[in-house]
């Protein structure tokens, strides 16, 4: 287990979203996670072309890609509530690791995203 999955397991590791994560994704292929992984890119970097294109965070297609985003994760990780997208928003922007994972899609990626979340859950 890497430091990141560990990580996780300690601070979330006694949560529903966390076990539902552990159960869904116990079975799936490398090629299942190849496509994942291809899905996954594909909705930051949209976010990254909308953040260097100049749309606002409340736009209409950055609030529909959020809603994307959050769909995406609920079908192969966990049920993503709101509650749960708006924390991991936060983490987006607040986290050096995640914000400089994010931000490999283009600068400033994370923070954008943060504040699309943020008005997507207001």
């Amino acid at each position: 287990m890497n430091q990141y999955q560990e990580e996780a397991k300690q601070k979330w590791g006694n949560t529903e979203a966390y076990q539902a994560s552990e159960d869904k994704t116990a079975n799936y292929t490398q090629a299942q996670w190849t496509e994942i992984q291809g899905k996954m890119d594909d909705i930051m970097m949209t976010f990254a072309k909308y953040s260097k294109e100049g749309l606002t965070p409340e736009s209409l297609p950055v609030q529909e890609l959020v809603s994307k985003w959050q769909q995406f994760l609920t079908q192969y990780y966990y049920d993503c509530t709101n509650e749960i997208l708006g924390a991991l928003g936060r983490m987006d922007d607040a986290d050096p690791r995640f914000r400089e994972n994010i931000d490999r899609y283009g600068p400033g990626t994370a923070s954008f995203l943060s504040k699309a979340i943020r008005k997507y859950c207001e």
